[in-house]
């Protein structure tokens, strides 16, 4: 399959997985981590804000991002990802342009987004810190190995996984 976009006055064609033919040359497509949100249910230390201060990109950010170096894949990594207002149409607009997607959350995404959302990722990863609930929860906060490890979130990702 090849996918075409305009880009400003140059065409983005996605002739393969991890090359693109971007102003008439093929070059290697790039796979980009980013955080569309620092937001989380839990504020810990070690996370990527100070207290109270939530940062978000917008759908125009990922946009120009996209449209400024070939794009291959793109995880959607620092922060819950599903409590972005504009998550979805981020997902839509991604999954529009051929982009594979991957997220890490600690579950609350994954609780949040649909399962046909949760079906267009390649790759969902749970952020585990620390072998046991006990010291997980003091590093995550109370109740998230719980969220990660819930039955009926695993049977429900591999429902999905499987097609429905």
């Amino acid at each position: 399959m090849v996918l075409t976009k305009d880009v400003g006055r140059r065409r983005l064609q996605r002739s393969s997985p991890r090359f693109t033919v971007y102003g008439g040359e093929r070059l290697m497509a790039y796979a980009i981590d980013v955080g569309l949100t620092n937001e989380c249910k839990h504020w810990r230390p070690h996370y990527y804000r100070p207290d109270a201060v939530i940062d978000r990109l917008t759908l125009q950010d990922i946009q120009r991002v996209c449209e400024a170096i070939p794009v291959r894949s793109m995880n959607l990594g620092v922060g819950e990802n599903g409590l972005h207002p504009d998550c979805h149409a981020i997902l839509d607009d991604l999954t529009g342009h051929g982009i594979v997607t991957s997220i890490t959350s600690n579950g609350l995404s994954t609780e949040l987004l649909t399962d046909a959302e949760l079906a267009r990722f390649r790759s969902i990863e749970f952020s585990l810190d620390f072998p046991t609930e006990r010291e997980h929860d003091a590093f995550r906060g109370q109740g998230n190995w719980r969220t990660v490890m819930r039955k009926h979130g695993h049977d429900r990702l591999c429902w999905v996984s499987r097609g429905g």
